[in-house]
């Protein structure tokens, strides 16, 4: 299913832990501005204008609000200086195998994933960026309890630390101020980092 907006942390973090930079030599950082507006790519199929949910454009504004309110002009942007190849690379560091668009659609959420996959790259960044690959089982057990067969992990660093925690941090905010914001109106009172994607017609609704 198309993740939407659950994709753009990936999209971020790869401008984080590339410590790319913007013209000028400044690093993209939780703080970089970047100018939300109407904006034209040129794509295969033609022209192409991302707009934002609310149909409205919110000018300049922090890579933080950017990720929190879930705008799309700045997403693509911040992809296309990263270049959409490294994301892809990093999407299949963190357990994504499904076949990835290249080209800028992709920071919005536009190629199809699992849950599986998309639970298991979010859980790396809960995890340090280590990502581990899922298993359905840990071990098998004799009759009289000792084990006879045990899982091995395989794990490997995905993404660096540093970048990882700032992103968990990005995604607090989004719970206490952004878009998953409702969550704390529902009752959920926890320290917590997540995401929101919402597809065209509101066809598929994530939260991880």
């Amino acid at each position: 299913r198309q993740p939407g907006s659950l994709f753009k942390p990936l999209v971020y973090l790869a401008a984080l832990d590339a410590r790319s930079e913007l013209a000028g030599g400044q690093p993209i950082t939780a703080a970089t501005l970047i100018v939300d507006e109407p904006v034209t790519f040129e794509s295969g199929a033609g022209v192409w204008a991302p707009q934002n949910y609310d149909h409205r454009f919110h000018g300049t504004v922090s890579l933080r609000t950017a990720l929190e309110q879930s705008l799309n002009v700045p997403a693509v942007k911040i992809a296309k200086m990263v270049g959409t190849k490294r994301i892809v690379q990093l999407a299949q560091s963190l357990g994504i195998r499904s076949p990835l668009a290249d080209n800028l659609s992709l920071a919005l959420g536009t190629s199809g994933v699992s849950l599986l996959e998309i639970t298991a790259a979010f859980g790396a960044l809960a995890y340090e960026g280590v990502f581990v690959a899922p298993t359905a089982a840990q071990a098998v057990m004799t009759p009289e309890g000792d084990p006879s067969w045990r899982h091995t992990p395989v794990r490997h660093q995905a993404v660096s630390p540093q970048a990882t925690y700032v992103m968990t941090s990005l995604l607090t905010g989004v719970v206490e101020r952004g878009t998953a914001a409702k969550a704390k109106a529902m009752g959920l009172r926890s320290a917590v980092a997540g995401k929101t994607g919402t597809t065209d017609g509101y066809r598929d609704a994530w939260f991880v």
